[in-house]
């Protein structure tokens, strides 16, 4: 279950990676951002026939996010295989972390399934910095 509200200081997208920015304060995260959680699945709108809602929050709005250890949804932003380690591209979305080169990857996940460019998947919540190996 998605933790105590946050307070989003700009606009959320539903199952996207999300990095702190103040106090209680988050917002989508961008490429390579240290993590925090997932935003909620749903919308801030109730689930009624308005299929023009794209946020889960707005910003100054509370909202849910998934931490460490809690199965969720995540949106992609390229194809993944199950059990790849995720972390953010400049959207929020979840992409393989680079396993070779020197950046340090900030992982907020892992595939608990394989996906496409914008499915979403279920993925466990697991907030580490990896040092890729260098090639």
């Amino acid at each position: 279950m998605a933790s105590s509200p946050y307070l989003a200081s700009g606009d959320i997208r539903p199952c996207r990676f999300c990095k702190q920015s103040g106090d209680f304060a988050m917002a989508e995260a961008d490429a390579n951002d240290k993590l925090m959680g997932i935003s909620q699945e749903g919308t801030r709108s109730p689930p009624i026939p308005d299929t023009s809602e794209t946020l889960c929050a707005k910003s100054g709005e509370e909202f849910r996010m998934f931490q460490d250890g809690e199965i969720c949804l995540l949106q992609l932003g390229d194809t993944v295989v199950a059990d790849q380690d995720l972390k953010s591209d400049s959207d929020g979305l979840g992409v393989p972390a680079l396993t070779t080169g020197t950046v340090v990857q900030q992982c907020g996940a892992v595939a608990l399934q394989g996906g496409a460019l914008n499915e979403k998947i279920l993925v466990r919540v697991r907030i580490q910095s990896k040092l890729p190996a260098v090639a």
